[in-house]
């Protein structure tokens, strides 16, 4: 009697007729943790957040200076003296802009028309830029002086201080002093740095005129600001041949 072979008597079986094989679940993978950050590390996320300081701002920055053995107060206050002082450019907002505006308005208007014209005004674009900050090369505010001849054109630099410095302030950041001193000396043309403190923007308490070449350093001590004081009551006038601005 011949063999009988199952596989034909019942035929080949078919892969699809194999009973599917029941799934084994997959155990969820945990989430990879968050690597704790430095005291630095959360005060510029914390500070960023805020707004306060850009990605740009912060490539200005370097962990050195602010080491993780302080605590995280110490470095706020690291941190407020840095951007007091230029080495950070903080977010731009609308009440920055308000208070810049009113600053240039009270200044403007201490030049008598008459005598002085107002070539550029640069400053509210230099602040209206984007996080970017792209460099404004020119000073905030350009102007000219004489009539029927050749005019003297000078620059000036704007900035307010909130607080009354009786020991010496920063009167620009590094970069704007820096930025005045290659303007002043590839256009030929004077450049001052016109700072104010105390009071409001559009009504300060002390006035400096501070002639660009005369310092190497953004720090005006307090021997210097004797010298570079003015009078808020009296208008800005110009001595041509010495090329001041007072």
């Amino acid at each position: 009697m011949g063999i009988v072979f199952f596989s034909n008597l019942f035929g080949r079986r078919r892969p699809s007729d194999t009973p599917a094989q029941p799934e084994i679940p997959v155990a969820p993978q945990p989430e990879p943790e968050e690597q704790p950050k430095t005291p630095w590390q959360h005060l510029v996320a914390k500070e960023m957040a805020q707004g306060n300081i850009t990605e740009a701002d912060k490539e200005l920055l370097h962990e050195v200076d602010l080491p993780d053995v302080l605590n995280c107060e110490a470095i706020v206050e690291n941190l407020k003296k840095k951007v007091a002082a230029g080495y950070l450019m903080p977010k731009i907002n609308a009440d920055r802009l308000e208070r810049n505006k009113a600053f240039e308005g009270f200044l403007l208007k201490k030049f008598d028309k008459r005598t002085f014209k107002v070539l550029e005004r640069n400053g509210l674009m230099d602040q209206a830029v984007d996080a970017e900050r792209q460099a404004v090369t020119r000073p905030a505010l350009v102007f000219s002086i004489g009539k029927g001849e050749e005019p003297q054109r000078f620059g000036v630099e704007c900035k307010w201080l909130a607080q009354n410095h009786e020991q010496g302030f920063v009167c620009s950041s590094k970069t704007v002093l820096a930025r005045a001193k290659v303007f002043e000396r590839e256009m030929n043309i004077p450049v001052f740095i016109v700072a104010a403190s105390g009071g409001t923007p559009a009504l300060p308490e002390h006035l400096y005129v501070i002639p660009v070449r005369d310092i190497q350093s953004n720090y005006v001590s307090s021997e210097q600001m004797i010298h570079y004081e003015k009078d808020l009551d009296e208008p800005f006038r110009f001595d041509r041949q010495n090329l001041e601005l007072y």
